[in-house]
């Protein structure tokens, strides 16, 4: 069954476009902060973690400050909470990370994972990890900034806790995940998108892939997607696979679903058939009318 929800984008992308530095270390204020383990004797890896301290909040927008003896090697979002990214992490050599991302229908968390990084350290050089200019919305409907308190994190190699390593194998499915039919006025040219979001705790997600319809392939897109076919007669399947291949397959069904036959694809492929069929009913024919003559 789809249901579409229509999200009031104006309200969110007003407040977006009016973020406001509050002062740090308000009581009761979300909070940013790090999580960081030493993986490897090169490699060390921050998890930036959100809680919104009991309120339910939908839009986060800030910055990742990097001193310059700290190397970005790899950027992974596949447990990020966000289901639209208004600007996604990205590698740079040096310098900030920006980001900022929706959540539909908000969260109330007290340690939710935004994205993770891996980098490395100059050898016998330390700092700190730091946020530039941030904003937290609540999901209010008024787009309300939140209080804001971020946390910032002293990182040497004498002082990072070696990750503990697993052994096993991963053989979870990514988390299933419902996704969400939306159209605004205000977005895609009031056009029909699909929303959708997972996570996978041991390799975390790395694609997805979605297809309209049943006789049709499968492409690989991000969130949100704006569907081809406007009319929402096709059934949209969608894979979240994560970083060992493991795929959750969800289906958001039509309300008003097309016969099989009555696809073009099917309309198509019968063509094909019955073309083949007749060919080789001819061929079978020629080659017997040959041999009754002989």
């Amino acid at each position: 069954m789809i249901y579409i929800h229509r999200i009031c984008f104006g309200t969110v992308f007003a407040s977006l476009s009016f973020f406001a530095v509050v002062p740090l270390h308000t009581a009761f204020a979300s909070a940013l902060f790090f999580k960081v383990t030493h993986s490897t004797n090169v490699y060390y890896k921050a998890v930036v973690l959100l809680d919104t301290k009991g309120q339910t909040i939908n839009a986060v927008s800030s910055s990742l400050i990097l001193p310059p003896a700290f190397h970005l090697e790899k950027i992974s979002t596949g447990n990020s909470p966000f289901g639209i990214w208004i600007t996604k992490p990205a590698l740079v050599e040096t310098g900030n990370v920006s980001f900022a991302g929706l959540i539909p229908g908000g969260i109330t968390t007290t340690a939710q994972e935004l994205f993770s990084f891996t980098f490395t350290i100059d050898e016998g050089q330390t700092g700190k990890l730091d946020f530039g200019d941030t904003s937290i919305l609540l999901n209010d409907g008024y787009g309300t900034p939140s209080s804001v308190t971020l946390l910032e994190s002293t990182v040497s190699i004498e002082t990072i806790p070696k990750a503990v390593e697993s052994d096993l194998p991963d053989t979870e499915l990514p988390e299933m995940f419902t996704p969400i039919l939306s159209r605004s006025e205000l977005a895609f040219d009031n056009q029909y998108f699909i929303s959708f979001q997972t996570q996978d705790k041991d390799s975390g997600v790395v694609s997805y892939r979605l297809k309209e319809g049943i006789f049709t392939w499968y492409t690989d897109v991000e969130s949100p997607y704006v569907l081809k076919h406007q009319t929402l007669n096709r059934d949209i399947t969608i894979e979240a696979r994560d970083g060992v291949g493991n795929v959750r397959t969800v289906v958001l069904e039509s309300e008003h679903p097309l016969a099989w036959y009555f696809y073009p694809e099917s309309i198509a492929l019968f063509s094909c058939v019955l073309f083949l069929l007749g060919l080789g009913s001819v061929i079978f024919l020629s080659k017997r009318k040959k041999s009754t003559l002989l």
